[in-house]
C-alpha cells in the first residue's frame, strides 16, 4: 500500500512508516530545467536521500536504491545540540531562555526544524553578553532559528511547483516556512548542495554548511551565520 503512495504522490511532503516504526518523510520534486534539482533522476526524496533510476520491481515489492545512507535517529534535538561542538553554544543559550524544554523529546509544539548557528558565529558576535542578556530580544532572537511542527529536509525547501529565480539566481523556495517567533523565513536554493536561509527580504542570509541533521524530535541545520528578524534593534 505504502508502494502506491509512493509513485501517486507529487505533492509537496508525505510520511511513511518505516519497519522500526520510524517515519521516512518522502518529497517528490516537480523540477523543471531550471530549477536547482533539475539533474534529479527521479524527483522522489527520502528524508535527504534522492531515490535513483530505475526502480527495481520484485514478486513481493520494489525496491529503490538512494543515494546516501539513512541513519535513525537515536538523539533528541537538544542532546544533538549539546553534543557537537557546533552546538553547544546554541544549546546553551537555548537553555538560559527556557526554549530547550520544547526541544528536550517528543514534547508540545513538535516535530522542530532548527537553523543553528554554528558556535564560532555564535563566540565571535559583536556585543555578544548584551545581546544575549536583553531578556525581551534574545528569546525572540532564538526563536526566529526555530520552526514548530514541521520536519524540513533540504529537499523539501526547494519542493516548489514552478521555480521562481530572483535577481541573483536562486530558487525561492515555499513561502509557508514560518519561525516560532511568528515571522516567515526565507529558503533560496542554488544547487542540491548550496542552500540558503533568509529573512523574507532577503537580509541576513545565511548558508547550510552542514544540513539534515536527523533527530527523534526533529531536524537541525547548522548554518554559517545568525538570522535577525523584521524589527530587531540591537
Amino acid at each position: 500500500e505504502n508502494n502506491k503512495d509512493i509513485e501517486a504522490s507529487t505533492t509537496a511532503t508525505m510520511m511513511v512508516d518505516s519497519l522500526l516504526g520510524l517515519p521516512f518523510y518522502l518529497s517528490f520534486l516537480n523540477a523543471t530545467t531550471s530549477h536547482p534539482y533539475a539533474p534529479s533522476q527521479s524527483g522522489l526524496f527520502v528524508n535527504q536521500a534522492e531515490m535513483r533510476l530505475p526502480v527495481h520491481r520484485a514478486l513481493n515489492g520494489m525496491v529503490y536504491a538512494i543515494d546516501s545512507f539513512l541513519q535513525p535517529p537515536q538523539q533528541s534535538i537538544m542532546a544533538l545540540l549539546r553534543g557537537r561542538e557546533d552546538g553547544r553554544t546554541f544549546a546553551s543559550l537555548l537553555t538560559q531562555t527556557g526554549l530547550h524544554t520544547q526541544l528536550e523529546g517528543e514534547g508540545e509544539g513538535g516535530p522542530w526544524t532548527v537553523f543553528a548557528p554554528r558556535t564560532a558565529v555564535l563566540e565571535g558576535l559583536y556585543l555578544k553578553e548584551q545581546i544575549w542578556a536583553d531578556a525581551m530580544q534574545a528569546p525572540r532572537l532564538l526563536a526566529f532559528h526555530l520552526v514548530s511542527g514541521r520536519r524540513l529536509f533540504t529537499p523539501a525547501f526547494a519542493n516548489v511547483t514552478t521555480c521562481i529565480r530572483n535577481s541573483e539566481d536562486f530558487c525561492l523556495g515555499p513561502p509557508d516556512v514560518f519561525s516560532l517567533q511568528g515571522q516567515p523565513l526565507s529558503t533560496q536554493v542554488v544547487s542540491k548542495s548550496h542552500t540558503f536561509l533568509s529573512t523574507v527580504h532577503g537580509a541576513f542570509t545565511a548558508s547550510l554548511v552542514q544540513p539534515d541533521l536527523h533527530a527523534s524530535n526533529g531536524v537541525v541545520h547548522f548554518l554559517d551565520g545568525i538570522l535577525t528578524y523584521d524589527g530587531y534593534r540591537r
